[in-house]
């Protein structure tokens, strides 16, 4: 005790000193508060009370403090029993935490040294590696690990137990999870109303934690959110988004792994998974970088940019959807055309080749492991007449839609062209058409329908100007007449047929019978066969070699 502040002079306080000494010595010195009863516990004598329910540190903690007062106001008294008590947010604390306590009366550093008692920080608040003070002037505590980053005055204890974030933040500053279910990892400790299930766990110099990855985020069956890390739920979330549609895959697509665009930690506490930087980083790997994809996720817009999961084959043919799901459910054009951009065939009979993956409906996915897995899982058909035409011949019909009619352009007067007659040579695909050597060559399935018409030498035979179609008839074909040849017109009744309708044709059709220019107005009547001698036969107007007939020149 200090002699002073027991209004007594040096001199007298040290003969009162030794007087007490003796006593406690003997065993026979008598209660502060007059009471003649000997106390059960001699550490009472000057401080606390023998009265109070614990063991004996606990009773000789203040109230009383040396000078008998019990209110909290005064430093000796303070919040000792707050401490030495526990509460409903902590257990307790043990006066070995603060003081060096004494095993004798007499021991060094007790009783003999100028009061207030010394406070010395014991292994609690010096826990991970806290480096705590305690100023004597305002009375207050820094830098211990029970109080984190409060500053709590001595004299000023609360009348009841702290309230959460009075000591560290709700939640904690990242790297702690930004989420405030804090049951989720510490459910030993604390109830979801926050109410403290073991409050002896809680500042007791160790981290109580119990969890898994859905501790954090995600729920009871998956991983993934939601919930986030900030408790939020809703898609719109970023947190939240689509993580789900991405690890359920859905009706279109494979189930993807979290590894895909995070990096999966083997423990929480790896390098990289909590950090200072609020949201995770994304960090694509796998199917996102197929084909030299440079996947990059841009959180501000929340969309995904350069991915092969949204855009096999880049350049994309359409942007990646927004990750919050403003986009809704996507379709088969969300990443990719129906059909994709050229160089993909222009078909939309997705089954034709990629019958493992797409059902004949073109729309059912049938095999979702082989949809978005970084490849193309295609069995391109190498014959011509696995796309057009039939058993007999390339060319339609059918045609690459599937029509048959005469009708329709695809089909049109493909077969009046292709099949064998009595009276012209034979015509090849290679007439109208650049004919392909393999099925995937540049010019073949790199465009757009129709099929480009690219007129051979034979048919650009004679002037009037270079042959076209205009997707209706053609012009200036030799073929059909429609031009000139050596300054003489052709003639004809009908030397621009329609592709379409199988019109009826005749002799005439294409020039006329006989042309009307040149020498054949001196002799209109002679049969064909007289001058060409491709014709002849029994009556001088037969067939006799078709091959010269609409050969390009005139025999």
């Amino acid at each position: 005790m200090n002699p002073e502040r027991h209004g007594a002079s040096p001199v007298g306080g040290a003969l009162l000193f030794a007087s007490l000494l003796l006593l406690l010595v003997v065993g026979c010195q008598k209660r502060r508060d007059g009471d003649s009863t000997p106390a059960s516990n001699p550490c009472t004598a000057c401080h606390g009370s023998s009265a109070r329910e614990g063991s004996m540190l606990e009773q000789a903690a203040p109230p009383v403090d040396l000078l008998g007062r019990t209110e909290t106001r005064f430093r000796g008294v303070g919040a000792h029993q707050l401490h030495l008590a526990g509460g409903a947010t902590h257990g307790k604390v043990a006066c070995g935490e603060c003081h060096v306590v004494p095993t004798r009366v007499d021991s060094p550093g007790h009783a003999d040294g100028v009061h207030p008692a010394s406070v010395v920080f014991g292994e609690l608040a010096r826990t991970g590696g806290s480096s705590p003070t305690y100023d004597t002037t305002s009375l207050t505590c820094a830098g211990s690990y029970c109080h984190g980053g409060a500053v709590p005055v001595w004299n000023e204890p609360r009348s009841s137990s702290a309230a959460c974030g009075s000591c560290h933040g709700l939640p904690p500053a990242p790297p702690h999870p930004q989420a405030q279910n804090c049951e989720q990892c510490h459910g030993e400790v604390i109830a979801k109303d926050r109410s403290f299930l073991r409050p002896d766990l809680h500042v007791n110099g160790k981290l109580e934690l119990k969890m898994s990855c859905n501790s954090c985020h995600g729920s009871a069956g998956s991983n993934a959110p939601p919930v986030d890390l900030a408790g939020n739920n809703e898609r719109s979330s970023v947190g939240v988004g689509a993580h789900q549609a991405h690890l359920g895959g859905g009706a279109f697509s494979r189930a993807l792994e979290c590894g895909e665009c995070h990096q999966v930690p083997a423990n929480v506490s790896d390098p990289g998974h909590l950090d200072d930087t609020p949201g995770a980083e994304v960090i694509f790997s796998g199917v996102a970088l197929a084909e030299g994809s440079l996947a990059v996720w841009d959180r501000s817009s929340s969309t995904c940019a350069s991915a092969w999961c949204h855009g096999p084959r880049q350049p994309a043919s359409t942007a990646s959807p927004k990750w919050t799901y403003e986009n809704g459910p996507l379709g088969c054009t969300s990443c990719h055309g129906n059909p994709p951009a050229p160089p993909h065939p222009q078909m939309s009979d997705c089954a034709f080749c990629h019958g493992a993956v797409v059902a004949a409906d073109n729309a059912t996915i049938k095999n979702r492991a082989l949809h978005v897995n970084g490849q193309v899982d295609v069995q391109m058909p190498t014959a011509c007449n696995a796309c057009h035409g039939s058993s007999g011949s390339p060319a339609p019909p059918k045609d690459l839609a599937g029509n048959t009619s005469f009708t329709e352009r695809g089909v049109g007067a493909h077969q009046a062209h292709l099949s064998v007659a009595s009276w012209r040579r034979t015509i090849e695909c290679g007439d109208c058409h650049v004919v392909p050597v393999n099925v995937l060559d540049t010019g073949h399935l790199d465009t757009a329908l129709p099929a480009e018409v690219a007129f051979s030498a034979l048919v650009s035979t004679g002037g009037g100007g270079p042959p076209n179609f205009n997707g209706v008839t053609c012009d200036n074909t030799w073929c059909h007449g429609g031009r000139t040849y050596e300054g003489n017109a052709f003639g004809g009744s009908l030397p621009l047929p329609p592709w379409v309708g199988k019109p009826s044709l005749n002799c005439g059709s294409c020039h006329g019978l006989p042309p009307d220019s040149g020498a054949h107005l001196l002799f209109p009547n002679e049969p064909c066969g007289t001058c060409h001698a491709w014709m002849g036969g029994t009556t001088g107007w037969d067939f006799v070699n078709p091959a010269l007939h609409m050969n390009g020149k005139v025999d």
